[in-house]
């Protein structure tokens, strides 16, 4: 249970009005600190970004969809994870196509391949 099912539950309850007026305090501070939290990005975010243009560049040069660990080795990135968050961000905005390509690994499974979306 979350503090704000908590909290809700105490608010919706047959508890005395001061209990139900303090829970609906605190929900509504709970939103303030969360709308306050989403008004600013993180700073990983904001590296992210900045990043985003690196790894557009790299996937011009790519003739076939890359898996995330090989654009994060060609660019210098610190993880797969990392390109992945990256990448997604392009995702997003439109600028690159996600795709299955089989793995290298030994499992020879499928993995998302990343490529530029083609311009009309």
């Amino acid at each position: 249970m979350t503090k704000r099912e908590f909290l809700t539950a105490i608010a919706n309850s047959d508890l005395s009005a001061e209990l139900r007026n303090y829970a609906s305090d605190a929900i509504a501070s709970l939103d303030a600190s969360n709308a306050k939290r989403a008004a600013k990005p993180s700073k990983a975010a904001v590296e992210n970004a900045s990043l985003l243009p690196t790894v557009l560049d790299y996937l011009g040069t790519c003739t076939v969809a890359v898996p995330a660990s090989t654009v994060a080795a060609s660019c210098g990135l610190t993880s797969a994870s990392k390109a992945i968050a990256i990448l997604n961000l392009g995702v997003a905005n439109g600028t690159i196509v996600v795709s299955k390509v089989k793995s290298t690994a030994k499992s020879g499974g499928k993995v998302n391949g990343y490529s530029l979306a083609k311009s009309e």
